[in-house]
């Protein structure tokens, strides 16, 4: 009962956050990307890519370059000609939120997030799981500090499971590493305290990253090491994971970024990992790398999205460039 329950919430939840945003599309038919793809007075085109809700970089495309682009209708170098602003870390200025959906056979849960100011942001989350079945909580977290490298997130949730939660991740020099780090408290007797720390290096083995994480959880100690690959919009990833007195696991998972998609951003989990939360799972700083600027541009900055986004005078043969 408790599982159909939870399906017919979620269903009820993702509808409603459809409803939110439906008349705000519908108002903006017109305009294919107006979140990401801005117009200033002199027909300069600013991007500010975002990823996992955080933005980093802004980059602004010369009008030269999009008469060029669009006479020619190639983007490619327009890409070299753009100027790259290099910001503090900041929750996403886009209207649209993005959703967390976490499979796992001990239990499954469904995260809502939006972003309400630079800094802030707020999230609605289902569980349903053997501990607590269906439970559900409410919650707010805050970035307390951040520079072009690194960023630190507290957030507070209220529910059935009241829980503080820190967590943050660091670039480091050359932005082949990151070092990541996550600790909880809650009122949950079996698991009320974690906390684990660990470092990804990009592209290890080939096209294959390599992490590990350490630390305590439901009052045991682990250590995690994961090889991951992500093709596209998927990641899949082989984890090896010991624990005190217990014999070694191995857990496969695979986590799909679906990103640009009409009302949200979604972000789907599916893994064998029965231990739920450690920072391997949390917010990765890889999509904020400069060597990734390319591949998020090529989806993001098309022919029909700057046809859209700039005025239709810039789009004449008169003020193309020769």
């Amino acid at each position: 009962m408790c599982g159909k329950t939870f399906v017919i919430i979620t269903a009820g939840l993702l509808t409603a956050t459809t409803a939110l945003h439906a008349s705000e599309d519908d108002s903006k038919e017109e305009s294919k990307l107006p979140e990401v793809l801005v117009t200033d007075t002199e027909g300069n085109i600013t991007w500010q890519p975002t990823a996992g809700g955080l933005n980093k970089y802004k980059i602004v495309l010369p009008r030269p370059g999009i008469s060029q682009a669009i006479k020619y209708q190639d983007t490619s170098e327009l890409f070299y000609l753009s100027e790259v602003f290099e910001n503090s870390f900041v929750n996403s200025p886009s209207p649209k939120h993005w959703v967390d959906l976490s499979l796992t056979p001990a239990s499954s849960s469904v995260k809502l997030h939006w972003p309400i100011s630079d800094i802030f942001s707020a999230k609605i989350q289902l569980n349903y799981g053997d501990w607590a079945k269906l439970s559900y909580s409410i919650s707010g977290s805050m970035i307390t500090s951040a520079t072009p490298y690194r960023y630190n997130n507290v957030g507070l949730s209220l529910g059935d499971q009241n829980e503080l939660t820190v967590n943050g991740s660091i670039l480091n020099i050359g932005e082949t590493s990151e070092q990541f780090y996550a600790a909880s408290i809650s009122d949950i007797h079996s698991s009320r305290y974690s906390a684990s720390y660990g470092q990804r290096n990009w592209n290890a083995l080939g096209d294959i990253n390599a992490a590990w994480a350490i630390g305590r959880a439901g009052g045991v100690g682990f250590a995690s090491f994961q090889l991951e690959r992500d093709i596209n919009q998927i990641l899949g990833f082989v984890r090896l994971t010991t624990k005190s007195g217990t014999s070694p696991q191995l857990d496969l998972g695979m986590r799909y970024n679906l990103s640009g998609a009409k009302n949200s951003n979604w972000r789907v989990l599916v893994s064998s990992n029965e231990d739920g939360y450690s920072a391997l799972d949390g917010p990765s700083l890889g999509a904020h790398r400069r060597v990734n600027l390319s591949t998020l541009w090529r989806p993001i900055v098309t022919i029909d999205a700057l046809t859209s986004a700039v005025p239709s005078e810039l789009v004449s043969d008169k003020l193309a460039i020769n």
